[in-house]
């Protein structure tokens, strides 16, 4: 029987059907476009989920119980409509239909670059570089400082050419210098201020416990 209604579905994209034959199939609820029918079922499954949800963050694994692979469709969604896989693209009725479910077109990799880049861009705005200590919480709770010393471990070259220049832009220091040569620096100068080395313990240059 699934190989008959594949025929005449066939059958009616190369004109050998009768007008009569169509009615009675469509009378039936027949669709005529497989690919069509496929994105309906599965756009329903999405409402169902958003309706228990309220959202579209479906994990990549997730099935519904009745066995749709529904994290797997909505990640291909997404990649259907930047480019990244071949077929049909999504038309703007429903783009506009999963948008109104609250559908996050961005990968939650994008997600996470662009969360820690807006928090890198509150930093620089405040204090005119990305020299950020490495535990250092931005107000909103962000953990700035272990995201840009997670940046410089991955490396320059290893970021997309958009991402270093926009990096770059907010002064991204990629290689810090030597920890150690930087405090012998701060034990000079406090040694030609001072005469010695007899400095304590709680005192601190450059927010560095230079005493320590």
């Amino acid at each position: 029987l699934g190989a008959w209604v594949a025929n005449q579905r066939a059958a009616k994209k190369s004109g050998r059907i009768s007008q009569e034959h169509i009615k009675k199939l469509e009378d039936i609820g027949i669709s005529w476009n497989v690919l069509d029918q496929q994105w309906e079922q599965n756009f329903a499954a999405c409402e169902s989920y958003y309706q228990e949800h309220g959202d579209l963050n479906i994990p990549a694994t997730y099935c519904t119980p009745d066995g749709l692979q529904l994290g797997t469709w909505v990640f291909r969604q997404r990649d259907i409509r930047k480019g990244k896989v071949k077929g049909p693209p999504l038309t703007d009725e429903q783009i506009a239909r999963l948008d109104r479910l609250g559908m996050v077109w961005e990968s939650k990799f994008e997600r996470a670059w662009n969360s820690g880049y807006k928090a890198a861009l509150a930093y620089y705005n405040e204090y005119g570089d990305l020299n950020v200590p490495a535990t250092y919480i931005s107000p909103s709770g962000y953990p700035i400082g272990r995201w840009i010393a997670d940046r410089r471990e991955k490396g320059r070259e290893k970021h997309t050419e958009e991402r270093r220049r926009q990096l770059d832009e907010l002064g991204m220091i990629w290689k810090k210098p030597d920890s150690w040569e930087v405090r012998y620096a701060l034990a000079a100068d406090y040694f030609k201020e001072h005469g010695d080395l007899n400095i304590p313990g709680d005192y601190k240059a450059n927010e560095i416990w230079l005493g320590k």
